[in-house]
């Protein structure tokens, strides 16, 4: 039993020991076991036992509890020892913290060491300040984040040691050099080089940055691939407590696109200045103070200017005599006024000791936003012009006389040649009217058609002259179309028909009956065409067509087509038929005749007549020739009949004076016109005729374009 509970009972039932505590117990239940006991307290009597082992039980856990806390407490004891020990170790440790920090503090703000306030206050102080303080670094380090940000954007960084070997590599410089930063990194600078400077660059770089100096400057580069990149390179030493190098950063900036800007400009301008010096015209340009600031090689070698770099910013008043150059100087600054263009002539300037001519063309250069910048002016000689003018005009002059004298040539063969052709045509046909026997008649027609095929040529050959010499005129007189179509036709249908050919005329509805124009050239024009059809044609027909192109009141163009089924004309040869003496080959004339004018005059009559003519043709099959003729249209003889009224009887007899100084002509004539039963006075010259008009009336005169003394014309 517990000795606390033994105690208790003692002192309570007056026990001595436990032998009378246990005597006790066992009369307790020896009397819970006796009749007439009261039920409670035999129920107490007989647990009374196990009473008291429960507050035994009791006294003993409490025991253990007691010994608990003490050992609890024990323990606390010494942690408490031990945690003040810690405690006070850690004051000591916040106490040099704050001192270390107060230190720290006054450093950063440059101050005295901070004291003489308590603990707490100063706690606080150094809190507020350090909370400052990591705000500040804060911002610095959100300034830095977006410096390095920026930077890394735009900025090529690279960091160097003092060997040129890199330490550091921004992404943009990887980005450019096409490098990744692991094979940049411990790698020498010189990897990079592009071999397009000399070794004097580097050596002036390095030179600058082991002084310690910044270094700026252009580089170009290299990237992995081979390609070539521009930067603008500055390179800052970082210098250590010895003011020694330790490490370079080298910020760069990608300037390739400039540089390539710039090659492109210099290409340029370097063609600008080639194209100039080609030009073989002085070229210069001046600023708005009359300096000039270029010219071309052709300006320095006209002016005898030896240096042109030396010359730059020179005046005209040191290039010119100086009333030239005030003239000069004069006309320049109403340029600089305001822009404008300017073209003037200088005669009798004296370059290199002799006078020349020249014509200036200036112009105003402009800013973008249009004020004069200056001027650009540009010189031509007209010395040697003036002298070919000169000349030409002396050479016109000649030309014009020998032109006239070709026409008066013309005149004189028209005549000469033509005045003894009409004798020998005229007597022949005289000589026709007479008895003749055959082979006399036979010999005689030779003669007229030997005449004829030689009048023709010549007349070819008058009519080729005085179209190339610009004498041929157009008659614009009215004609009925249709008739001297017709009429034009008969004359070769019978050429037609002897050699088997058909002729055929398709005149359109349309086409105006009366019309304005020359009818002799328009008949010349059908007579060749035609006539040429019926000769290079053996089978066949030919065919003529009229019709309208276009027709207004006044107006009429009209198309007339000569097609034939003959020999042709090869493609090749149909761009030269409309040349003078042309034919298809030389054949052609041995074998056909004729002069080869024949298509060149009909088409320069078409020209003449504000029309013009082309061929359609193909070798073995036949050839079209057509032409178009502008012609007037005569309304107020458009109602009259087509045919001519009845012409009245002029078969009487008349007194003619006959004009003629050649004896055959005058024989000719006499012979045929009083043949036809009229009168004849002959007068020799023009002078004659004019006398004797005024003593005598003659009904007609018939004269002589040239003689002696007086023509007719005249």
């Amino acid at each position: 039993m517990h000795r606390g509970l033994h105690r208790q009972l003692k002192r309570t039932l007056g026990l001595a020991d436990d032998e009378a505590l246990a005597s006790l117990l066992a009369k307790a239940g020896a009397v819970a076991g006796q009749p007439g006991v009261d039920p409670a307290v035999a129920g107490l009597l007989t647990n009374f036992g196990a009473l008291l082992e429960r507050i035994d039980a009791t006294y003993d856990q409490s025991d253990r509890d007691l010994e608990l806390r003490t050992r609890s407490l024990e323990l606390s004891s010494a942690e408490l020892s031990g945690a003040n020990e810690r405690l006070r170790e850690d004051i000591a440790v916040r106490s040099r913290a704050i001192q270390s920090l107060r230190e720290t503090v006054s450093g950063l703000l440059g101050e005295e060491p901070l004291g003489g306030e308590g603990a707490s206050n100063e706690l606080e102080s150094l809190s507020r300040i350090v909370s400052n303080l990591v705000q500040e670094r804060e911002k610095q380090r959100i300034q830095l984040d977006n410096l390095k940000h920026a930077l890394d954007e735009h900025a090529i960084v690279s960091i160097t040691n003092t060997a040129g070997d890199i330490t550091y590599a921004n992404d943009r410089f990887c980005q450019i050099s096409g490098y990744v930063r692991e094979e940049l990194i411990g790698r020498n600078h010189r990897m990079l080089k592009s071999g397009r400077h000399g070794p004097e660059v580097f050596e002036h770089l390095w030179e600058s940055i082991v002084a310690g100096e910044v270094w700026h400057g252009e580089i170009c580069n290299r990237k992995k691939n081979g390609d070539e990149y521009w930067v603008s390179a500055t390179i800052v030493p970082f210098l250590d407590e010895f003011g020694l190098p330790f490490e370079y950063i080298a910020i760069r900036t990608d300037i390739t696109a400039r540089k390539l800007a710039e090659s492109q400009l210099a290409e340029q301008l370097h063609f600008s200045r080639q194209l100039m010096d080609a030009i073989p015209v002085p070229i210069y340009y001046k600023d708005t103070q009359g300096c000039y600031l270029g010219c071309n090689h052709s300006f320095a070698e006209t002016f005898g200017i030896n240096d042109i770099p030396a010359w730059i910013g020179s005046t005209v008043f040191e290039l010119l005599p100086i009333e030239v150059a005030q003239f000069h100087d004069q006309r320049d600054r109403e340029l600089y006024l305001r822009p404008a263009r300017q073209t003037y002539e200088v005669k009798g300037m004296r370059v290199g000791g002799e006078e020349r001519s020249y014509v200036y063309h200036k112009a105003s250069l402009t800013r973008p936003d249009g004020s004069v910048s200056g001027l650009i002016g540009v010189i031509i000689d007209l010395t040697d012009r003036h002298r070919w003018e000169s000349e030409l005009i002396k050479a016109r002059d000649a030309a014009e006389s020998a032109n006239r004298a070709k026409s008066d040539f013309l005149a004189n063969m028209s005549h000469e040649i033509r005045t003894p052709m009409n004798g020998i045509i005229g007597m022949t046909d005289l000589t026709l009217d007479t008895q003749l026997d055959d082979e006399q008649r036979e010999y005689l027609q030779i003669v007229k058609s030997s005449a004829g095929s030689l009048l023709t040529v010549i007349n070819d050959i008058l009519d080729f002259s005085k179209i190339e010499a610009g004498k041929m005129l157009i008659e614009k007189i009215s004609f009925d179309l249709r008739r001297m179509v017709a009429e034009t036709l008969k004359t070769l249908t019978m050429r037609a028909h002897q050699k088997g050919l058909e002729m055929v005329c398709d005149i359109a509805g349309d086409v105006p009956v009366r019309v304005i124009g020359d009818p002799g050239r328009v008949r010349q024009i059908l007579l060749n065409l035609v006539g040429n059809s019926i000769k290079f044609t053996e089978h066949g027909e030919i065919v003529v067509r009229v019709g309208m192109e276009t027709l207004t009141e006044n107006s009429a163009v009209v198309k007339i087509a000569v097609r034939d089924t003959g020999i042709g004309i090869p493609q090749e040869k149909q761009a030269h038929i409309f040349e003078a003496f042309a034919q298809e080959d030389s054949s052609t004339t041995r074998k056909y005749g004729g002069t080869g004018l024949g298509l060149t005059i009909s088409n320069r009559l078409v020209e003449l007549m504000g029309g013009s003519m082309d061929v359609e043709s193909v070798a073995n099959v036949g050839s079209t020739f057509f032409f178009t003729l502008a012609l007037g249209i005569d309304s107020s003889s458009e109602s009259r009949p087509t045919e001519n009224p009845e012409a009245p009887d002029i078969r009487r007899r008349l007194d003619v004076l006959l004009v003629e100084d050649n004896v055959i002509n005058q024989q000719l004539a006499i012979r045929l016109l009083e043949k036809w039963g009229h009168r004849v006075t002959l007068a020799v010259n023009g002078q004659e005729a004019l006398d004797m008009t005024e003593v005598k009336h003659f009904d007609a005169v018939l004269m002589d374009m040239q003689m002696p003394v007086m023509g007719g014309i005249e």
